[in-house]
């Protein structure tokens, strides 16, 4: 008795365990870095008002050569959509990563103009995928 109980425990376990579709394809971007072309010792709090451009960039491992397209979602503080950021792609084989930078306007956009200051969050996707290819990254924007 006792054991036919243990072998319908570890299958209700099993069971209940989300398959590899579920959780999605292995992380395939590094963590997206934030910084500023013109201000390039300033890291993770961006004030709106001296930064001209942010600029995300990261790595995306791919070991093969197909055209891809990588999405950057920019969240503002209270989580709403910012802007998508998309950066079409080509891995190199021989590498099996592609270094890719887009940068996002700071100064005289809504962010500025609105006081959009906070903490925000950049999150990467790859393709059409509805699961994010990489941890997101937080950064603040301030006056």
């Amino acid at each position: 008795m006792l054991k036919a109980t243990w072998v319908l425990a570890i299958g209700a376990v099993l069971a209940a365990a989300p398959s590899q579709a579920q959780i999605g394809p292995r992380r395939t971007c590094d963590v997206v870095t934030v910084s500023s072309p013109d201000r390039p010792k300033v890291r993770e709090r961006f004030s709106a008002t001296k930064t001209l451009d942010l600029q995300f960039r990261m790595r995306v491992r791919r070991p093969d050569a197909e055209p891809h397209m990588l999405t950057l979602r920019v969240l503002t503080p209270k989580g709403h959509l910012y802007q998508e950021l998309r950066v079409p792609y080509v891995s190199d084989p021989k590498h099996r990563t592609a270094p890719l930078s887009v940068n996002l306007p700071l100064a005289g956009t809504a962010i500025a103009t609105s006081s959009l200051y906070g903490r925000w969050r950049v999150t990467p996707y790859l393709d059409e995928s509805a699961r994010p290819c990489g941890a997101a990254t937080v950064f603040s924007i301030v006056k």
